[in-house]
């Protein structure tokens, strides 16, 4: 759903809607996520792209971040839903999240995280994860109105890139459109979502589906963010691992 809103918080901001509304517990403050109109590339980005390649860097901070839902993302991840209606447990080393009519999602927030602080993309980042659709999630596709029934959005610094799947396809969103058929409720898939530059590949179960080169510089909140992101979407999926590392291997 597309739709005009007024925030303050401390400026007054138009932006338009892409996923739902984040509500805060303990505040009435409505912190939206969106996704602004793509502009043309040779645009000034918002935000100087993360830091360059360095030997400073420790092992330690190289290591890619695993979240293996043996219990919920920690604290950093912020869940949102936008009405409560939706909800999700852990069991067995697997995340479900059930989204009955509600949007539901957890998000790395910049500037909390290693994402965040370290994420470059000139130097190139990859996101991973192990992910099943429930056969009993509607069908709603990747076009310019929704993005799949269940997203990741992944912003860098300099752009935003927004991976949609639905029960018959896993496609690049936003800000472009490519779409990969495939049967994503049969069983749990593999997908590797590797990032660079304007080049953005998706792999599934190691295979590659996507190799895109952008054509427009996506902009939107700071975040990294996996789950239902659309307030008309219903959904169930269920999640065995989500990974990002901030300092991948070289790939030609």
């Amino acid at each position: 759903m597309i739709s005009r809103f007024f925030s303050f918080f401390a400026l007054l901001m138009v932006c338009t809607c892409a996923t739902c509304a984040w509500t805060q517990q303990a505040s009435t403050l409505d912190v939206r996520l969106f996704a602004a109109k793509p502009v043309l590339d040779n645009a000034i980005a918002s935000k100087p792209a993360g830091q360059a390649p360095s030997t400073e860097f420790s092992d330690q901070v190289k290591r890619p971040v695993i979240l293996n839902f043996d219990q919920f993302p920690g604290p950093l991840w912020k869940q949102s839903s936008c009405y409560g209606f939706g909800s999700s447990q852990v069991f067995h080393g697997i995340l479900t999240i059930d989204s009955p009519s509600d949007c539901y999602e957890f998000g790395l927030f910049d500037p909390n995280g290693k994402w965040n602080k370290y994420v470059s993309n000139a130097r190139g980042w990859v996101v991973e994860t192990s992910m099943q659709m429930d056969p009993t999630t509607p069908l709603v596709p990747c076009d310019d109105i929704h993005y799949g029934s269940v997203l990741i959005w992944v912003e860098d610094h300099t752009r935003l890139s927004i991976v949609g799947f639905a029960t018959n396809e896993v496609c690049l969103a936003y800000p472009d459109q490519v779409h990969f058929p495939m049967d994503t409720t049969n069983s749990f898939h593999v997908y590797r979502i590797e990032g660079k530059g304007k080049r953005l590949r998706i792999y599934v179960d190691g295979a590659l589906a996507i190799d895109h080169e952008l054509t427009y510089l996506g902009l939107g909140t700071e975040t990294l963010l996996f789950g239902d992101g659309d307030i008309q979407n219903t959904s169930l999926t269920r999640w065995d691992y989500f990974s990002y590392d901030v300092f991948p291997p070289e790939r030609e």
